[in-house]
Order: structure tokens, then C-alpha cells, then sequence
């Protein structure tokens, strides 16, 4: 048995890792805990930004979100 981490965006899995097999498995999906927006977390980790820092924030996440658009696997 095999346990991969991954996230489920509401669309499609994003798994954390490769999948260390080829062949057909069964599989058991398990959702655990809602995950908190980037945004959510940086505020969490960092405090209180302003608007113009969280606007930064926000530009660099969706410039990411369009870098790991088409890569291999995705």
C-alpha cells in the first residue's frame, strides 16, 4: 500500500509527489481537512499586511498558479 499526499482543488488532484507505480490499483480517496488559502497562510504566518502587500501576494501566487500550467504530469 502506497499513501501519496496531494490536494484536491474543487477539479482535479494536484498530488505532492509521483505515483511510485504503472500498473492499475485500486485506490481509497480520503479528504481530510479543508485547506487554507495561500493567502490565508502567508497573513497567518507573517500577521497583518496591507492592501498593497496582499495585492503583491496575490500576483506572485497567480504568476505560479500560469509557471505550473502544462508541466508534465499535471
Amino acid at each position: 500500500m502506497y499513501a501519496i499526499k496531494g490536494i484536491y482543488d474543487g477539479n482535479c488532484f494536484r498530488l505532492e509527489q509521483p505515483i511510485p507505480v504503472k500498473e492499475e490499483y485500486k485506490v481509497v480517496i480520503t479528504f481530510i481537512d479543508p485547506v487554507q488559502s495561500r493567502q490565508a497562510n502567508i497573513l497567518d504566518y507573517f500577521g497583518t499586511w496591507n492592501d498593497s502587500d496582499i495585492e503583491s501576494i496575490n500576483e506572485v501566487i497567480a504568476e505560479r498558479k500560469q509557471f505550473t500550467l502544462g508541466r508534465k504530469g499535471e
